[in-house]
């Protein structure tokens, strides 16, 4: 399940261009940063946050975007994750993508939610970027600027997942109240990978 924190990054209820330098500074400062094992899931729901803190979970070092995974051969996908490109090849996601009859469980929410849909953006030829800013290396750590897929804000991902159920390739079910979407990984991150380079090279969408 995806780990995403905030504890990385510049207040987001802050307005840096209202600010002396001095003062950005000072706020930059007190930013805690990433604690691998402390800091909270950030928008990720009470499930991703209780899978966070379950027993034998174990957690990527991103400092922003980590991946969190509780089970056999765990470490294998969380020893490398890069800064940059924070979903794609070289992280967790990227390498999930490979394993055998891995699936993608959706529970109670929509594809806009879908993690892996970052990664099928990462590796499309055409793609919408963004400048990922954040604080590595903890209380003390220096701020870096890496490069990443842009946020979707529900633009491509909600169709994406529409024209990928019509394949017939997603189960749907229920567990416990929530309704359920099911679906092999790979099929999905390529599905949707050729459906983004299709869609952001005919518009020309990559901002």
């Amino acid at each position: 399940m995806p780990g995403f924190s905030s504890d990385a990054y510049f207040p987001a209820g802050v307005d840096p261009s209202r600010l002396t330098q001095d003062q950005i500074a000072e706020i930059e400062d007190a930013v805690p940063g990433f604690d691998v094992a402390k800091s909270p899931t950030s928008g990720m729901g009470v499930i991703a946050e209780t899978f966070r803190t379950w027993p034998g979970t174990q957690r990527s070092d991103h400092p922003a975007v980590s991946i969190c995974l509780n089970g056999k051969k765990a470490n294998d996908f969380l020893k490398e994750h890069s800064l940059a490109w924070a979903t794609g090849e070289k992280t967790p996601l990227g390498k999930l993508r490979g394993r055998h009859a891995m699936k993608i469980l959706l529970i109670g929410v929509g594809w806009n939610r879908c993690s892996a849909l970052h990664t099928a953006e990462t590796f499309a030829q055409h793609k919408r970027t963004k400048t990922r800013r954040f604080k590595n290396g903890g209380p003390n750590g220096s701020w870096i600027e890496t490069p990443d897929v842009a946020d979707d804000m529900n633009r491509l991902f909600p169709a994406i997942g529409e024209a990928f159920e019509k394949t017939g390739a997603v189960s749907f079910g229920k567990f416990g109240g929530a309704d359920c979407k099911v679906c092999d990984f790979r099929s999905l991150v390529d599905f949707a990978s050729d459906w983004i380079n299709c869609a952001n090279k005919r518009s020309g969408d990559l901002s």
